[in-house]
């Protein structure tokens, strides 16, 4: 209880206005007000003020794993209270106490922790995919009785590539260049979205830079928001460590997720800790992808002209939440989708609201997350968008599993695999 006395004042700013209501997901699904912020910091105080005997209680843990993290109440909160740092602090404490659930135990540490792990997992779809049993799979009524099995099997592109480390050669990903371009490719962006790491390495190179991609560990952001604060230390100790022995000049990572985290590695230690001094030099040299690329483009002159009798592409844009709020990233990532020729760029209402991703949300809480996905995929069909990019392997994940249950023909692409065509010649859109 003592860890979260120190949440007392933070959870004392909030005066009950109610501003969360109009921007909460999880209560724009549920209108139950113990899953908006205002009423799970409701919940805190009265733990904190001794009305309950212990935070185990079934309903307390579920009301604080339910919250989506998106940071949307804070954006929008007039008593500034930082919800999301708060429910964090509490996982943390709760996980403490509890103990890891089976789930956390077999993603967080099992796979996450190991992307060897993972790619073999992701190679069992592909085979599942080319012998259709994945859609049989889908179909099947006994199945669908078992939601996590059903998730997992609809949750995945329909095509899944080859784990782009399969892909790029043994120069890039040495890890013995130092300086030039640190590129830092995450788990989920290595076997989800190998279109999009190819389309950073091909964008780099093709303006003549020298980038690595060595092999990197998570990036921690997954473990820190369950409250696995041991293993998320761990992970940020080791990419540190990585990253300043390589000295680069630049480090870019295309997801939203593991931009986030390396931008936030200082809040996962003490101030007094040495780490600190790397850390803030690193943080420094972290930059936004899609303002270094439009950058480079207009240096280089590339300008939006385009091709005779190129095809006209309707692109929308889905503003991950640790993008937009976590980083700040909202306009860069528009200016370089509207920098390719041939695009015809639409605003989609709600473009910044959270698609019910949220990692592993999606499979621990699927009926909300379905919920707070419908509104989504709604917006996006008004917009009568040929491909709907986004920045975060999550958030593609969720939004092409919502297409496809909605049977939308909408491509999901991430901005640098369609700004890759300015600079290649080709547009694809799909996974390789």
């Amino acid at each position: 209880m003592v860890e979260l006395k120190s949440l007392e004042s933070l959870a004392s700013l909030c005066n009950r206005c109610g501003f969360c209501q109009d921007v909460c997901p999880t209560y724009g699904v549920s209108h139950c007000e113990l899953d908006v912020a205002r009423g799970r910091i409701r919940t805190l105080r009265q733990v904190l003020d001794g009305r309950y005997d212990s935070v185990l209680g079934e309903g307390i843990p579920v009301q604080v794993d339910q919250c989506l993290l998106c940071g949307a109440c804070s954006a929008n909160c007039p008593s500034g209270v930082p919800t999301e740092q708060i429910l964090q602090k509490v996982r943390s404490h709760l996980l403490k106490q509890k103990g890891f659930s089976l789930f956390h135990s077999l993603v967080y540490r099992g796979v996450l922790d190991r992307q060897d792990r993972l790619e073999k997992i992701t190679g069992l779809v592909r085979v599942l995919d080319r012998t259709k049993v994945r859609n049989e799979v889908a179909k099947n009524a006994v199945l669908k009785a078992l939601p996590l099995v059903t998730r997992a099997v609809t949750a995945l592109p329909r095509t899944l590539g080859r784990p782009a480390r399969q892909q790029l050669g043994k120069t890039v990903q040495s890890g013995e260049n130092r300086g030039g371009v640190f590129y830092f490719m995450g788990c989920g962006t290595n076997v989800f979205t190998p279109d999009a790491a190819m389309a950073v390495v091909d964008c780099l190179s093709a303006m003549g830079l020298k980038v690595s991609v060595p092999r990197v560990p998570c990036c921690g952001g997954p473990h820190f928001s369950a409250g696995d604060m041991e293993k998320a230390r761990r992970l940020a100790r080791e990419n540190i460590a990585l990253m300043a022995k390589m000295d680069p000049e630049v480090i870019v990572t295309e997801c939203a997720t593991c931009a986030h985290t390396l931008h936030s590695y200082d809040t996962f230690f003490s101030a007094g800790d040495p780490i600190q001094e790397t850390i803030r030099s690193l943080k420094e040299k972290i930059v936004d992808i899609h303002g270094f690329l439009t950058h480079l483009m207009e240096d280089r002159g590339l300008k939006k002209d385009a091709r005779p009798g190129a095809k006209k592409i309707r692109v929308t844009y889905h503003d991950p939440c640790h993008g937009v709020r976590g980083m700040k990233v909202s306009k860069s990532p528009r200016d370089l989708i509207s920098a390719i020729p041939g695009v015809d760029f639409r605003e989609m209402d709600g473009a910044d609201s959270c698609c019910g991703g949220a990692g592993s949300y999606a499979f621990r809480h699927p009926e909300v997350s379905a919920g707070i996905l419908d509104r989504k995929i709604d917006a996006i069909e008004k917009t009568g968008a040929d491909v709907v990019a986004t920045s975060c392997p999550s958030c593609f994940l969720q939004i092409s599993a919502g297409l496809w249950r909605r049977g939308l023909d909408i491509r999901v692409a991430h901005p640098v695999t369609l700004a890759a065509g300015l600079l290649t010649g080709q547009y694809n859109g799909k996974q390789k």
